[in-house]
């Protein structure tokens, strides 16, 4: 505990220790274990790096150390915009809790500013997504095959004799035409489909994060999967499919053979194992490199970006789309998607318009 009956006085600890007792006391069973990793990795890659934080004694934690120490963090050229709030919220829920627990008279935090974007040499990357041309390469590309060797005569021959370039074309295919998360995506089951309805539930989320004892130390170096509820409430949710979604999932359907029963996993490999978001980020970059897509090397979150995006642009509500992708909040969507509505945009100015017929 941070405090033992007054006979440790927390006050005296530096930081970077406090910050590890407050993780392992009140976090550790609290938050989900990928939440938990976040929180480990903001001590060990940005606050014990930097000893004008890390080694400072609790009393010591000023508001002017604080922004010293986010200053630093700016010089060092490494973290984008991002990365540095992040850090930020992280230390500010720790100092919080040592107000609570009277460790500290007030929150240093408060008066701390975050630097402008401008001054950061790595820039916080921009939205990527699909546009409708290349939601049609990608599509198509799924669908290519290997030629018969020494050539063919009828239709049913070349069926017969050729194979799949993508083994996860069509998982691709699914993500784009759904904008699943990743993790949403490899812990959908058979049983979550409803074909007739056209419809499929969203309940799970596979993540990968370390394995711990008790005490919240590592057990092993090496993340496993774990299988758990979905990021927030509003992330549990009923999604509709749209055509190519159900042509995705009959394709995917073909190559999981006999293991498509209520409880075996949609997105599995061909031994039948589950798939590793890596293995299906491959194939999507090789999908793009060989259609030609306008963007290049793009990460999954793309496919979800790409959904969203379309939504928008072909005038689907913004509500309608936060609840598709499962956002807590409204102004979430707003935040990431306000420059796909340029509809909405010019409606909102056109009030001002006068008739002056």
């Amino acid at each position: 505990m941070l405090r033992s009956n007054g006979n440790v006085d927390s006050t005296k600890m530096v930081f970077d220790k406090y910050y590890k007792n407050w993780m392992t006391t009140y976090k550790l069973h609290q938050l989900k274990p990928t939440s938990y990793d976040a929180l480990e990795e903001c001590l060990e890659c940005r606050i014990r790096p930097y000893p004008i934080l890390a080694k400072a004694q609790m009393f010591n934690v000023t508001t002017l150390l604080l922004q010293k120490y986010i200053n630093e963090l700016v010089s060092s050229q490494k973290y984008s915009y991002g990365t540095i709030k992040r850090t930020k919220v992280c230390i500010n829920n720790c100092l919080k809790k040592a107000v609570q627990l009277k460790d500290l008279p007030y929150n240093p935090m408060d008066g701390v500013e975050l630097p402008s974007e401008d001054v950061l040499s790595v820039k916080t990357k921009e939205i990527e997504f699909l546009d409708d041309d290349d939601m049609e390469k990608i599509y198509l590309e799924a669908g290519r095959v290997t030629e018969p060797k020494g050539g063919y005569t009828t239709a049913k021959y070349y069926k017969a004799h050729s194979t799949r370039i993508y083994r996860y074309g069509y998982h691709v295919v699914f993500l784009m035409y759904t904008g699943l998360r990743i993790g949403e995506a490899l812990g959908l089951k058979w049983g979550d489909i409803n074909f007739t309805k056209k419809e499929m539930l969203i309940r799970d989320n596979m993540t990968t994060s370390f394995d711990r004892d008790k005490d919240g130390a590592r057990i092993t170096n090496t993340k496993s999967k774990k299988l758990g509820s979905t990021k927030t409430k509003k992330g549990t949710r009923t999604v509709s499919l749209s055509k190519r979604a159900l042509i995705a999932l009959c394709e995917i359907k073909k190559l999981n053979g006999d293991h498509v029963t209520s409880t075996d996993f949609v997105f599995l490999t061909s031994k039948f194992t589950p798939v590793s978001d890596r293995n299906i980020r491959r194939t999507f970059n090789a999908m793009q490199e060989r259609s030609k897509t306008r963007i290049q090397n793009s990460g999954l979150h793309c496919l979800r970006h790409t959904f969203a995006s379309a939504l928008l642009r072909h005038g689907v509500d913004v509500k309608i789309v936060s609840e598709l992708l499962g956002h807590a909040k409204v102004s979430t969507t707003y935040d990431i998607y306000a420059h796909f509505i340029p509809s909405q945009k010019i409606n909102a100015v056109s009030v001002l318009d006068k008739d002056d017929e």
